[in-house]
């Protein structure tokens, strides 16, 4: 089904009756990416599940977005829905989603499960400053044909394979959500996989810290996507803390 909401027509699939769910894909994903968690929870809650501007069947903003222009996005489509106070559940960039709307909008959410959140900035070696040091050459130096060539050498993965979302990603991967952890009221259950290359454990426990009313499950044998790698652990997890 398709709605619009900051004026993005939007794909999206509801099921399910009760307490309302709002699941959010990482970056790079869409709604297929979570619908094992969407699966687990329509059986007992009312779960929304969208594909995020820029992905999926879901229309691409025009201007390079932020993750606050995503927050309010969905705070728009939860109006449209009537939908006055809801839990949410986000994976990778849809925990930082979820981050910036739990901040700015305490009273919006009821519960919070951050699965993995991107947000941190990581700790990064020499080799990283050297990529950025030569993409600003290329940006500012080289003809458009030269450029592109060294971002497909020294970009990362996203990077690469962002096409029109690319200085919408550029934005959002330099935003730092750290500072406004402690803004945060809703109850928050942290869950990541022991495993995780993209956003290491180190980086849970930084956010376990700032968040005051939270607390960590570390999922073992688990990486990036630790409901996918240990679905078991995951689903005990997330059905404990939403009983």
């Amino acid at each position: 089904m398709f709605i619009e909401a900051k004026g993005i027509r939007t794909y999206y699939e509801k099921d399910g009756e009760g307490e309302p769910i709002l699941i959010l894909h990482g970056w790079g994903g869409r709604r297929e990416s979570v619908k094992p968690i969407f699966d687990l929870l329509k059986t007992k809650f009312c779960v929304y599940s969208l594909d995020l501007p820029g992905f999926g069947r879901s229309e691409i903003p025009e201007l390079a977005w932020q993750t606050s222009d995503y927050g309010l996005f969905i705070k728009e489509f939860l109006e449209n829905f009537g939908i006055k106070r809801i839990n949410i559940i986000g994976h990778s960039f849809g925990g930082k989603i979820g981050i910036w709307l739990s901040s700015n909008n305490p009273e919006l959410i009821n519960r919070l499960v951050l699965i993995s959140p991107s947000g941190i900035k990581p700790k990064r070696k020499p080799a990283y400053y050297l990529k950025v040091f030569l993409a600003k050459i290329a940006k500012y130096l080289l003809p458009k044909a030269l450029k592109e060539k060294v971002y497909q050498k020294i970009g990362s993965k996203d990077y690469k394979e962002a096409g029109k979302m690319r200085d919408t990603l550029v934005k959002i991967v330099n935003e730092d959500i750290k500072p406004i952890l402690s803004k945060i009221s809703a109850e928050t259950l942290l869950i990541w996989g022991e495993n995780d290359d993209q956003t290491p454990l180190y980086q849970a426990k930084i956010m376990n810290k700032g968040i005051k009313n939270s607390r960590l499950v570390v999922i073992k044998n688990a990486g990036h996507f630790c409901y996918l790698d240990n679905s078991f652990d995951f689903s005990n997890a997330i059905l404990d803390f939403f009983k």
